[in-house]
């Protein structure tokens, strides 16, 4: 099976670098569209696999525990007394968001950030 010419890299690296790039531009276009976004059910053994850096991951949970409480960015700079473009950077998979800001916007949710750690595969 071949992957769409856009994910083709120079070498293995730069490929695994575009698909992820595809899949944060998947999270930011679903959530602009205020869709719902398909989480895998479980990790599979593969390869070639994309592994999602934990800070875009805090992301895609928070904007999808906002759908699930019926929060919308108004409301979420409303409790957090941010203004609304700094809401839609906490939500901005391209963004580099800092952990205190995100622990921050949790907490408008009701959630704490509870870190763990796992052996790497």
């Amino acid at each position: 099976r071949s992957e769409p010419s856009h994910l083709r890299g120079e070498d293995r690296e730069d490929a695994l670098q575009r698909a992820l790039d595809a899949l944060k531009d998947y999270f930011g276009c679903a959530m602009r569209d205020r869709e719902d976004i398909a989480l895998p059910r479980r990790r599979r053994a593969v390869k070639d696999r994309v592994d999602v850096p934990a800070m875009v991951e805090l992301k895609v949970r928070l904007y999808l525990l906002m759908r699930e409480q019926g929060v919308n960015r108004a409301e979420m700079a409303r409790r957090l007394k941010w203004n609304f473009e700094r809401v839609a950077r906490s939500l901005n998979p391209h963004h580099d968001s800092k952990m205190g800001t995100m622990e921050t916007a949790f907490s408008a949710l009701g959630l704490e950030v509870d870190v763990q750690l796992k052996k790497a595969s």
